[in-house]
């Protein structure tokens, strides 16, 4: 089992991406922004063999076994923008499941958690708006168009939307909304956290795999599956 093997061996955040990505795509990682050092902290190790304990007979291979992986992995990521982005890799310990995710801004906050938001001006003070209340006014067509088809698919179809994007870009010979710069820089999380947590927290400073073409790459292609905005005309005539 390879997470199992991970988490023996390694103490960092082994699966960045779920909480990466989204905000990477948001603060326009790799086009105009990037992230420029992680300082990582990791807790001690005590999920896995509670649970082993528990579970496994008493001469279970790995009843004593130490592992390295701290339960919980969080890493502060600095972006070039002065924007900071909290990763939190939380999975050996009981609990129920949550992405954690929260946007926060000058204009107000998102919490996935509580299903709502809260903007300056709008929203009663001290109190969370439903996110339901803002998908017809501000949902994604896209996916409006993806509930309304009662397409079923894995991870709340999730699944089948990334691979009619994947599909697209074949098919029209273009770029996929997330490129090789994208899954580089998502996944250096796991060994600069890692490092940082190694070296006491310390803050490690982030590669750049776009060797500085991050600061005016050329734009992302139009699609109605691109990331980074919302394209009318490109619904006009290619929905799937």
């Amino acid at each position: 089992n390879n997470r199992l093997y991970n988490n023996m061996q390694r103490n960092g955040d082994l699966y960045p991406t779920h909480g990466a990505g989204p905000i990477a795509k948001m603060l326009k990682i790799n086009r105009g922004n990037r992230f420029i050092s992680i300082t990582s902290m990791a807790s001690k190790a005590a999920g896995l063999r509670d649970w082993i304990k528990k579970n496994k007979e008493p001469d279970y291979e790995l009843a004593n076994f130490d592992f390295l992986k701290g339960d919980v992995v969080q890493s502060l990521i600095k972006c070039a923008h002065g924007e900071t982005v909290l990763v939190t890799h939380n999975v050996t310990l009981p609990r129920p499941y949550s992405r954690f995710n929260v946007v926060q801004g000058t204009n107000g906050i998102y919490s996935e958690d509580k299903s709502g938001i809260f903007i300056d001006g709008r929203t009663e003070e001290e109190k969370w708006d439903p996110i339901d209340d803002y998908f017809e006014e501000y949902g994604h067509p896209l996916w409006k168009d993806f509930i309304n088809s009662g397409v079923k698919g894995g991870h709340g179809g999730m699944d089948h939307l990334t691979l009619l994007a994947f599909a697209d870009a074949i098919r029209n010979k273009t770029q996929t909304p997330i490129d090789v710069y994208d899954v580089a820089t998502w996944m250096a999380i796991t060994t600069l956290s890692e490092q940082s947590i190694h070296t006491g927290s310390s803050s490690i400073s982030f590669p750049d795999f776009t060797n500085g073409k991050w600061i005016d790459r050329e734009k992302p292609v139009k699609s109605i599956y691109a990331l980074d905005d919302i394209y009318p005309e490109c619904f006009q005539k290619n929905l799937p």
